[in-house]
């Protein structure tokens, strides 16, 4: 471990690691850096779409309580 960097917990030890050794792997093999970025924005449109979803549920649910409501008057 480099002498001037602070101490680090196991976690962000193994953190660090990984992050150096993805590093030396793309410095190595530049054509993963796009396929790295396709699985990224996999990653994030499928959050997004879960969002969405989520969202979307929760809007319904609110019109559903609002007409029950309403109803009851």
């Amino acid at each position: 471990m480099d002498q001037n960097l602070p101490q680090l917990s196991p976690v962000a030890e193994v953190s660090r690691e990984g992050s150096q050794e993805l590093s030396e792997t793309l410095t190595q093999n530049p054509s993963m850096i796009s396929t790295l970025m396709t699985m990224v924005d996999n990653i994030d449109r499928r959050f997004e779409e879960d969002d969405w979803r989520r969202k979307k549920k929760e809007q319904k649910g609110r019109a559903f309580l609002l007409q029950d409501t309403l109803g009851r008057r």
